[in-house]
């Protein structure tokens, strides 16, 4: 996989049919699922309010993900969210685990002459995926449409997910750090435990007594 800037997309990109852009939720979370978006689309389409979803109020997120599924409903942009349970991720273990997402993903969506386009340098391990047009742009969420589409609508999946399961688990805010680390949060795993939603694979160092 190579790793291209914006103006080298914007060359390639003129030989492809449509763009296929993907991005990861929660990876880097200690408690809840981690979450991978595919927004498959013509090339030169675009959305108003598309930005990266990590530069965006959680409202304005909402009202621009209602807009992309209207683009799906209308049969314009396909969309794909593949999502593996933190109890998944400690069997698989965290790169694999994202590997498998983004895999799903791309087969779910991809169709000759599409151009597949990573945030980042997140190389995949499949044969046949290497086969296709993919292509690694750095902060490729703040610069290509499909992939600033497939931020938000994994942001928002994730975020509701986490919103509507944090009444089971009333000591660890998971409706506003979304199971992240954060002081409040280790804080609160030191007092109360880890809990099913945890991911034990994601050990911190100074809690390492509970993950025996």
């Amino acid at each position: 996989m190579t790793t291209i800037n914006v103006k080298e997309f914007q060359d390639i990109s003129k030989n492809a049919s449509y763009i296929l852009g993907l991005d990861e939720v929660g990876w880097g979370a200690l408690a809840g699922p981690c979450v991978v978006c595919g927004i498959r689309a013509p090339k030169n389409w675009n959305l108003s309010g598309l930005n990266d979803s990590k530069k965006m109020s959680p409202l304005q997120r909402e009202a621009v993900k209602n807009k992309i599924i209207n683009e799906v409903n209308s049969g314009i942009i396909t969309c794909f969210i593949a999502e593996k349970s933190n109890i998944e991720m400690d069997s698989l273990g965290p790169g694999p685990t994202l590997n498998s997402l983004y895999v799903e993903s791309i087969n779910s969506l991809y169709k000759n002459n599409d151009l597949i386009v990573l945030d980042g340098t997140l190389s995949l391990k499949d044969k046949n995926i290497n086969n296709y047009n993919i292509v690694n742009i750095i902060k490729a969420d703040q610069h290509v449409a499909t992939v600033k589409a497939a931020s938000i609508v994994a942001k928002v999946y994730r975020d509701s997910f986490m919103k509507s399961i944090a009444y089971k688990y009333p000591n660890f805010n998971f409706d506003s750090n979304f199971g992240y680390y954060s002081d409040s949060h280790i804080s609160a795993i030191e007092k109360h435990g880890l809990t099913d939603l945890h991911r034990r694979s994601y050990k911190i160092k100074k809690l390492s007594h509970l993950y025996t």
